[in-house]
């Protein structure tokens, strides 16, 4: 329920590992953390992308059993 009231439509993988690290207190590596999410079903990938650097990032939102959690 926290990660569906505070948070936003949505946000690239490295948006939510910044509020995943903050919350935990931690850092996560990059790779596990990017793994460990997309194998769960909390995430829609969505058809759009956002340009943060050099490649684009591909946006994602919540997905319905992540709200429901």
């Amino acid at each position: 329920m926290l990660a569906s009231t505070s948070y936003p439509g949505k946000f690239t993988l490295s948006e939510l590992q910044l509020v995943h690290d903050a919350i935990v207190g931690e850092e996560l590596d990059k790779r596990n953390f990017r793994r460990k999410v997309t194998q769960r079903d909390l995430l829609k990938p969505l058809k759009e992308r956002r340009h943060t650097g050099r490649k684009p990032a591909q946006l994602f939102s919540l997905s319905f059993a992540a709200e429901a959690f």
